[in-house]
């Protein structure tokens, strides 16, 4: 997450500020790609400290860490900025780890016991499942 970034001006002069197409989640990755395009070094100090309220701006289920829009516009940035077909590469990639994700918590809630855990398992695989979907159905 680039909750937090320090650019210099004479960069952001040259490359641009953050796309008011990408909506949310790949502007930062955007900006990023076009920093290294155009040159520039772009770093990763882990020694500062920024508190960032994760995923506050969209709704996402309480079992799944991706966001549903954030998923969408991976998908959007990734074809717009590498093509249609290697777009399509990406999103089976994409998919496939869904479906790889929600076959293994299916398979852990199966052989758990009835439990708090077999439920919650079940319900990262639906959550897994239904990403598998947006993943599949891509951009256009």
């Amino acid at each position: 997450s680039s909750a937090v970034m320090l650019v210099r001006r004479t960069a952001l002069d040259e490359v641009g500020l953050l796309d008011e197409n990408i909506f949310l989640y790949m502007d930062d990755v955007d900006l990023c790609h076009r920093m290294r395009l155009g040159g520039y070094r772009v770093t990763y100090t882990g020694d500062v400290t920024a508190t960032h309220f994760m995923g506050s701006s969209s709704a996402r289920s309480e079992t799944s860490k991706a966001s549903p829009a954030a998923i969408r516009s991976l998908l959007s940035w990734y074809r717009r900025t590498h093509g249609p077909v290697r777009a399509v590469l990406f999103r089976f990639i994409v998919a496939t780890g869904f479906a790889a994700r929600s076959a293994g918590y299916a398979a852990n809630a199966a052989r758990t016991p009835h439990s708090p855990q077999r439920r919650a398992a079940w319900q990262r695989s639906s959550a897994h499942l239904r990403n598998l979907s947006i993943a599949m159905k891509g951009t256009r």
